[in-house]
């Protein structure tokens, strides 16, 4: 009766083997997809910071032109003004207020420039950094379906069924050279 048992044991021992590898797959395969998910995530946000630097740099520069613009109204209405009260233009303190309206426009033209091109900087650099992760995920990825692949479900059943065999075989001798001998009762 013990060894019918210890069978049985056996044979649930390796369906639990089986199962239990099966279910080491799945998670393998399950944590595969989460990091291919996370990948084409990582992907679509760096294209959507590239994205971002384009608009940022454009936005830079409409904001240069209307800045322009303004500051050459700006200076043609001071250089009218002088104009109508007489001032000579583009000499003495006429002069003077030209050039530093044109030094103050240049400087903050060169402001806004580099602020664009700084804010488009750090879009950029998310970006980059977003597709470092993706190469990690997809890396991942890769190596948990290669887990999935390496683990054999019928092996894990296999192994555990040929261990308990030689362990019930082992005894069933013992038993039988115990009978043999004039130990066991029967003989």
């Amino acid at each position: 009766m013990g060894l019918i048992t210890q069978s049985l044991g056996a044979v649930t021992s390796a369906v639990g083997a089986y199962f239990g590898a099966k279910s080491q797959q799945y998670q393998a395969k399950s944590q595969a997809s989460s990091d291919q998910f996370q990948a084409t995530m990582a992907r679509m946000n760096a294209s959507a910071d590239e994205r971002n630097a384009e608009t940022i740099l454009e936005a830079g520069k409409s904001q240069v032109a209307n800045y322009t613009m303004g500051a050459g109204q700006q200076k043609a209405e001071s250089t009218a003004s002088m104009a109508s009260h007489g001032i000579a233009l583009g000499v003495g303190s006429a002069a003077d207020v030209s050039a530093s309206q044109d030094v103050v426009k240049d400087i903050n033209v060169r402001n806004i420039n580099i602020n664009a091109v700084t804010a488009a900087a750090a879009e950029r650099t998310q970006g980059a950094n977003e597709e470092g992760a993706a190469t990690i995920y997809d890396a991942s990825a890769r190596n948990a379906l290669l887990t999935a692949k390496s683990i054999s479900p019928i092996g894990s059943g296999a192994a555990s069924l040929l261990g308990s065999a030689a362990q019930i075989g082992s005894q069933w001798d013992w038993r039988n050279w115990m009978r043999q001998q004039g130990y066991g009762g029967g003989n």
